[in-house]
């Protein structure tokens, strides 16, 4: 799993933004079926508590604040030796990649996974989540 991180950071920080989506897109869908639709599920859910930014100021880029060294713990900064300088330039990285995943979730999270990963689960994929908005 920590390769997964390291690829989503580096589409992240030495990637043009054009190249960005379908390098991150590609990380994502290679993590199992599980971890794929708990991400999917938990991305939507934060991007449907952005849309209610106006009355809570958590908007994408605080929700990537404060979720992003939740999602993407590093070892760097679990180290011994990582002082605070480099921590917060760690986790400034993570909720870039954060705020990214949330601003592109319709085109990260479109359903059409590689067919390799489809074809080792076959028809026990879930169907794809929604989040109904509050009533």
């Amino acid at each position: 799993m920590y390769s997964f991180l390291v690829s989503l950071q580096e589409a992240v920080s030495h990637f043009p933004e054009d190249e960005q989506l379908p390098r991150i897109q590609n990380a994502i869908q290679e993590l199992p079926p599980s971890h794929y639709r708990t991400l999917e599920y938990l991305i939507k859910h934060l991007t449907h508590l952005a849309s209610f930014s106006n009355m809570t100021n958590m908007h994408t880029r605080n929700l990537a604040l404060v979720w992003a060294p939740n999602l993407l713990r590093s070892k760097e900064i679990e180290a011994v030796g990582c002082n605070g300088d480099a921590a917060f330039l760690e986790v400034r990285v993570q909720q870039l990649v954060i705020e990214f995943i949330l601003n592109h979730v319709d085109q990260i999270f479109n359903n059409n996974r590689k067919a390799s990963s489809t074809e080792n689960i076959g028809s026990n994929l879930p169907e794809p989540l929604t989040v109904s908005p509050a009533m």
